[in-house]
Parts: C-alpha cells; structure tokens; sequence
C-alpha cells in the first residue's frame, strides 16, 4: 500500500470553488445573476467549505499523538488561520454599519456584533466562522479521545450531541448543531483515506464524476423552488447533502473533470479564497447599487465585481492574511508559518 499524498492540490481547486459559490450566489440575491443561483445556493458553498476543513483537521492531525504541546500547537495554528482577518473585518463591517450607517453588511445592533466577537454566533457572512471556531474544539476532544483508543465512542458522542443540539435549537440555523455533520463526514473521510489510499480509476467511477455537473441543476434550491418545490437547509436536505458528498469524494480522487481543480488557476482560487468569501460582499453591495442605477448591464457589472472580489482577496492575502498568520505563529513560538 502506497502511503497517502502529503499535498491534495485538487482540494485547492474545490475550496476556491467553494468561494466561488458564495460569490455568485450574494451576486444572484442582489440581481445581478439569474435567480436560480441565490438564496441557498452560497450554504452550498459553506458546506463544501466544511467538509474541507474537517478533512484538513483529520488528514493533518488525527494520526499523531495527542500530547499536550501538539494540541496546542494545533489551536494556535488553526487560530493564526482564521482569527485575524476574521476580527479585521468583523471589525471593518460594524464600523461601517453602526458607525457610519452604510448598510453595506446585515448588522442589527451591537449586541450581534459582541457575539460575532466572542464567537458565539455572528451575523451576516461571518457567520460560518464561529461554527468552524467552535469545530475546532471538539475536534481537539475528538483528538485526544482517538489517542487513548476511544475513537468509535468519540465520535459517536459528538455525533448524538450535534443532533440533541439540533433538536434543542430548532429555529436557529446558522450554528454548529445544524452543520457539525458536514466537519465529522471530511474527518473520518480524512481518517478512512489514510489508511486506504483508494486507486479508483475505473470509467465507471469517472462517469459518475461527470454525472453530478448537471445534478448541480437538480440541487439548486432557485431551480427546486421554480419548480414548485420547497428545498430544505442545506444541512437537513439529503439532495444537498448527497451531491456535496459525491463533490467531495471526485475531487479528493480526482476523478472526471475534477482533475481540473488541480490546475494552478484553480489553486491560486483557493489559495484567496478566505479573504474572497469574507470581503466581497460589500463589492456585491455596490455594484448592486450601480446596477439599480443603471450605471452597466448586469453582465458587465458581475465580471468588474468579480476582478475587483480577486483584486481585494489577492491583496488582503499578502497584506492582511499572511503577515497576521506569521505574527501570531512568531510570537506563539512556532519557527515558521505552516503550509
């Protein structure tokens, strides 16, 4: 058995994917695409986002000894990643907003924006982040957990807790309960691929890859409700669930089209794809504006939104992202920033 990759460049590709995605789906919401792409196709999106970090969490770190001195290595990493730009433009939104009452974000009052703080539950498009935050600490209990042997019983914990929490907490939508399933299926994803690398290059497999393209139409929830359907969140809807599982798996074997998420534009896609989800909306925001105005055709304003979403994510990346990453790693006491 060959050991496992210790790069997969074509999950690169899926995450900017997944951004890609957020991005069309707020253009679609404020008009400027066709409305089969909005309201529930970004969710999509952010469950393709958690499948990948839940893999990431398993992949790098399940298979290694849960000492003291590693998990803490693992919470300051993980927190270098996501906190500081997070705070930056949590930030940057509520003074726009309460500040200055630009409505460029959907922030009611202060108090949203002190749970956003604490990570507890944020508004408007951060608010995927305190789930994934608060992911992150079960995950290092799941850890430590599969390091005395206890790994079936772990996860059947965390997984009767998600649904106990869902049950309790049955009109909120955006917190962990109601998306943890999407981190646990990438973490034993990532555990089951470690020990199987999976050779599957038969046509069959690849045909099927080539099969979810157009299901994509049969998933989107603008398409489902033109139909006269209601689609569910995309947490409680099994044709969400299965497609972004079947999306997931091609990608992770590189099967079909998928072999082109590892093309360097794809990678370069996912290397901003963090700054691109959390500061484009604003962009959309304006550009919607301008589009009511009568300023361009709707075309042409998505494509200048689009070059100006990858202007300001490529710029908050090398100004913002890494800088803060290195800083918080350097002062942690870590020797360098972590691929």
């Amino acid at each position: 058995m060959r050991a496992p990759p210790t790069h997969l460049p074509g999950l690169d590709g899926l995450r900017g994917v997944a951004a890609l995605i957020v991005v069309v789906s707020h253009s679609s919401n404020f008009g400027l695409l066709p409305a089969a792409f909005g309201r529930g196709f970004g969710q999509i999106g952010v469950a393709i986002f958690f499948v990948l970090s839940g893999f990431l969490m398993g992949y790098l770190y399940a298979h290694k000894p849960p000492n003291r001195a590693a998990i803490l290595r693992y919470l300051q990493s993980r927190a270098a990643r996501v906190l500081p730009l997070y705070f930056i433009a949590l930030t940057l939104a509520g003074l726009l907003v309460l500040g200055f009452g630009l409505p460029l974000f959907d922030i009611p009052d202060l108090r949203a924006l002190l749970l956003g703080a604490g990570l507890i539950h944020a508004p408007d498009i951060f608010w995927s982040i305190p789930v994934e935050v608060q992911f992150y600490l079960v995950f290092a209990l799941v850890w430590l957990a599969l390091g005395r042997g206890w790994g079936v019983a772990a996860f059947a914990l965390v997984i009767a807790a998600l649904a106990i929490g869902a049950w309790l907490l049955p009109q909120a939508r955006y917190v962990l309960p109601k998306w943890g399933m999407f981190f646990v299926a990438g973490t034993l994803a990532a555990m089951a691929y470690r020990r199987w690398v999976p050779a599957l290059q038969s046509r069959l497999w690849h045909l099927g890859a080539w099969l979810t393209l157009p299901a994509l139409i049969w998933v989107l929830p603008g398409v489902r409700r033109a139909m006269g359907q209601t689609p569910g969140a995309p947490y409680a809807d099994p044709a969400t669930m299965l497609w972004v599982g079947a999306v997931f798996f091609c990608a992770l074997l590189s099967l079909g089209p998928y072999r082109a998420l590892a093309h360097p534009a794809l990678r370069w896609l996912g290397a901003v794809s963090f700054s691109l989800y959390l500061l484009h909306l604003p962009l959309v925001v304006v550009t919607a504006h301008l589009y009511r105005q009568g300023h361009a055709p709707a075309p042409l304003l998505f494509a200048g939104l689009l070059v100006a979403s990858l202007c300001t994510a490529f710029a908050s990346l090398h100004l913002i992202e890494r800088p803060a990453q290195r800083a918080v790693l350097r002062r942690a006491g870590h020797p360098r920033t972590p691929r």
